[in-house]
């Protein structure tokens, strides 16, 4: 068609520099970069969608390094580096493992292993956080963490490793900077794992 508002139309697949660009007539399936693809849109090497702003340009990509995938936002120019990813800004949950997430993050996982993990590995000085659960309002209740352990032959809310932290004068298993009172419901162990009284 040589109209500007007229549309092309092919009877059959196109294709344009072999993988460049091809629309398989067979699937409805467009490939960039690969010649059979697979999904309503498949590219062969790592997408990038910019706001176009030229040398100082903002960029989200995707992608696959050959260890791992990644999805990635950087900053080109001035300022430029990593930037946060905002999931969901507008509301809505976020879930790893599962479809139906009922919390903000909720990660699943069907087999026995690790969860969710938070590591640290900082030579700098200043304090690191592994963690941090900070709750506020006006509701009845407030729990900075909540935890629970069920099912199993036996079952640890809240375990602390032999390892870590070390003995040590400086080094605490369990320290409370709160001038709050601390309520422990169960019986109290020191130097038994069967304490049958309250300590």
């Amino acid at each position: 068609a040589t109209s500007t508002t007229a549309t092309s139309t092919f009877a059959g697949g196109l294709a344009i520099e072999t993988s460049g660009f091809v629309y398989d007539y067979s699937t409805n399936n467009v490939g960039i970069g690969t010649t059979g693809p697979n999904y309503k849109l498949e590219t062969y090497g790592d997408i990038a969608s910019s706001d176009g702003g030229g040398a100082n340009r903002n960029q989200i990509r995707i992608g696959w390094d050959g260890t791992y995938g990644f999805v990635d936002v950087f900053k080109y120019g001035t300022g430029s580096g990593s930037k946060p990813l905002s999931l969901n800004p507008n509301g809505g949950n976020v879930g790893i493992g599962t479809t139906n997430p009922g919390a903000k993050l909720e990660v699943n996982r069907s087999t026995t292993g690790i969860g969710l993990r938070s590591k640290i590995e900082s030579g700098a000085a200043g304090t690191n956080y592994g963690f941090i659960a900070d709750v506020s309002g006006a509701a009845t209740e407030n729990q900075g963490i909540y935890l629970g352990a069920s099912g199993a032959t036996t079952n640890k809310a809240l375990y602390i490793d032999d390892a870590a932290p070390s003995a040590g004068v400086n080094n605490w298993a369990i320290y409370s900077n709160s001038p709050a009172q601390s309520y422990i419901k169960g019986n109290v162990g020191i130097g038994t794992t069967g304490p049958g009284h309250k300590l």
